[in-house]
């Protein structure tokens, strides 16, 4: 029964908050640069922890995962999110 549980389908909505803020306050070449470092960043990130990851629109982030993986991530306080604030802090 624990093996059915685990593996339930959840659908993980995925916003960055302010990014026509922190982009627009950006020349094109750099804002570029930091738009392709997050996708890399997200892109690995879920390759790691076994989730399907669309781009649905410049800001937003659909993934599809199972349960045991969610869990997983939050063991680990979804530390995406600091990794994803440093890098918008790093320009």
């Amino acid at each position: 029964m624990q093996r059915f549980r685990d593996t339930r389908p959840i659908i993980l909505n995925l916003s960055l908050d302010n990014y026509e803020d922190v982009y627009d306050s950006l020349d094109d070449e750099v804002a570029s640069r930091l738009d392709a470092t997050i996708v890399i960043t997200l892109t690995d990130w879920a390759k790691k922890n076994s989730i399907y990851l669309k781009r649905i629109d410049e800001d937003r982030f659909i993934g599809l995962l199972n349960v045991k993986d969610l869990k997983k991530i939050e063991k680990e306080k979804f530390q995406i999110l600091d990794t994803i604030r440093n890098l918008k802090r790093g320009v």
